[in-house]
């Protein structure tokens, strides 16, 4: 149940995310509506994620319960959620701002394996955590980049957020490297690569290595009108592929908990059997006493 949950809520992660970034292109947010497609994404991963979080019953540990509990309050506070970062003026206001739920959702993927002591499951959290949080940090950097080219110009503490966060995807990145499987690391270096991979790689070195936003000069040839447009579609590249590796290794662990369940249906049953098996012999010999 955990890793069924557990896989959905990295959807509803992906849409927070792209809710996030995109309401960070221009604060304050003048037309709410052009937002509407995306809230409702969101509003479709959250209603799924409720629905399997209902299943999380009294026989559950207690933070684990805990945790599907403050999913559940991430969720039902999406409204003033969103009013708030519409009226802010800072997108590392509206970054704070998701974080809660964002946090919340990775700290209830970290429980799955609790109560099993099966190294694969463990390397598959491990493994899933580390690609959440690396594509969380990449989020990041699409929301303050496309907030600072619609701007024309780094808002306080902006650029120092991004080297911040830019440091912070090398860790995670490492992290993931560490716990995941051959193949799943061969299916990230093949999936998360591309045209948009290498342009969003391309402008954010550029930034980061000159602090400017000007990347209409050299090689990237970007005129400013058309850096924010840009710039969101490189990086939105870059995390559905990310997506896509991450929904694989949710998908890998739920197919290892699926193993371990039926592996102990199985144990159960033949206990069973044997438990039965020598009640009747127990039986057998004392009618032969008797």
């Amino acid at each position: 149940q955990l890793a069924g949950l557990g896989k959905q809520v990295t959807s509803l992660m992906q849409a927070l995310e792209d809710e996030r970034d995109e309401t960070c292109r221009s604060l304050p947010v003048r037309n709410p509506g052009a937002l509407q497609r995306w809230y409702d994404a969101t509003d479709a991963a959250a209603t799924k994620v409720q629905a399997l979080a209902s299943g999380i019953g009294g026989s559950f540990p207690a933070d684990i319960k805990a945790k599907v509990a403050a999913v559940h309050s991430a969720i039902t506070g999406l409204g003033q959620r969103r009013e708030a970062a519409q009226t802010s003026t800072s997108a590392l206001f509206v970054i704070a701002d998701y974080t809660t739920p964002i946090n919340a959702i990775m700290a209830l993927n970290g429980q799955i394996a609790q109560g099993t002591d099966d190294p694969a499951l463990t390397n598959e959290v491990q493994a899933l955590h580390s690609l959440s949080l690396e594509k969380d940090q990449v989020a990041q950097q699409r929301a303050i980049l496309f907030n600072a080219f619609t701007k024309r110009a780094f808002a306080n503490a902006e650029l120092e957020a991004l080297y911040t966060v830019v440091a912070g995807q090398a860790a995670a990145a490492t992290a993931f490297d560490a716990t995941v499987t051959p193949a799943e690391q061969s299916s990230f270096a093949r999936v998360v690569a591309g045209p948009l991979v290498k342009q969003a790689v391309n402008i954010e070195q550029y930034v980061i290595s000159t602090g400017s936003l000007d990347i209409g000069n050299g090689a990237l040839n970007i005129s400013a009108h058309d850096a924010p447009d840009q710039w969101y579609s490189a990086m939105s590249g870059t995390i559905d592929r990310m997506q896509t590796v991450e929904l694989g290794v949710a998908g890998n662990l739920v197919a290892r908990a699926q193993v371990l369940q039926r592996g102990a249906e199985r144990s159960a049953l033949l206990i069973g059997i044997l438990a039965a098996a020598i009640l009747i012999l127990v039986l057998l010999a004392t009618f032969a006493l008797a």
